[in-house]
């Protein structure tokens, strides 16, 4: 058993691993962090890295034995005493990469039962954080997989009455603005799928340059043309796609499956229009 330091040298590897697709070595390092904090007592610590264990099982593919990792690391979470607003934070995040581990492997009753879960902890504990909003986003994904498109909605908007109260979290409330306007237009519900995208896109358009900002950009852009194609306003939906498709070739290249998608579209466009 190594030092506490030393076990956190392993688990700051291991999340470098991790980042880099290094997903063996990073679990090799995660595994003696992981014996290191159990050795010297600290649960927090050795619940933290378990749930990594168990994200770098899934980088792998090993779900059984990522949801055994989550498992043991709610264990050690619950087995500490000090209920602290961290430690609630942590045990929520777990059940919430459960949650889309056991709808991967088809437990959709479990997968359900960990969701709500999570709400709990969120709600009875009025933990209004980043990493929360980010959690009701992956959640609101479950949750539109399990065909319950308005409580998927309802997340997504309580997260960005969350993201919204952060300073310099624009960008993050347009992604989400971009993520109700895509599932509204998958349900057919054009305006209000027109509304959300062009929130997002005013956001976008203010925040500057930079890669991320212009890939998101170049692809709400692809979507709010897809809108006017279901409004039968053509001349817009062009316009859109065209737009989307200078920022994704900049962006990406010509190649790049979203470029392509964009390219199929325009096409679609000019062909309506008799161009």
């Amino acid at each position: 058993s190594g030092t506490v330091g030393e076990a956190s040298d392993r688990l700051l590897m291991g999340l470098i691993c991790n980042e880099s697709g290094k997903h063996e070595a990073a679990l090799e390092n995660f595994i003696l962090a992981r014996d290191s904090f159990n050795f010297s007592g600290d649960k927090i610590e050795e619940g933290s890295v378990e749930a990594s264990i168990g994200d770098t099982y899934v980088f792998l593919g090993c779900l059984d034995k990522a949801v055994t990792a989550y498992q043991k690391a709610l264990i050690t979470f619950k087995s500490n005493n000090i209920k602290s607003r961290g430690t609630h934070i942590d045990i929520a995040s777990v059940y919430v990469s459960l949650a889309g581990v056991y709808l991967r492997v088809g437990k959709v009753r479990e997968s359900r039962g960990c969701c709500e879960t999570a709400l709990r902890i969120y709600a009875r504990n009025g933990i209004k954080e980043e990493i929360v909003a980010c959690a009701l986003t992956e959640i609101a994904i479950i949750y539109e997989t399990l065909n319950e498109h308005k409580e998927a909605i309802s997340l997504l908007k309580k997260a960005i009455f969350i993201l919204v109260t952060i300073p310099g979290r624009k960008n993050m409330v347009a992604g989400v603005e971009a993520q109700i306007g895509i599932l509204e237009y998958l349900h057919r519900n054009y305006m209000d799928a027109h509304s959300f995208l062009s929130k997002a896109l005013l956001k976008l358009r203010e925040s500057g340059e930079g890669r991320n900002n212009s890939s998101l950009l170049g692809m709400v852009l692809n979507h709010m043309g897809l809108v006017y194609v279901q409004l039968s306003d053509m001349q817009q939906a062009v316009k859109m796609f065209e737009e989307s498709k200078n920022i994704l070739e900049a962006t990406y290249g010509p190649h790049h499956p979203e470029t392509l998608s964009v390219y199929s579209n325009l096409a679609g466009a000019y062909d309506a229009l008799g161009r």
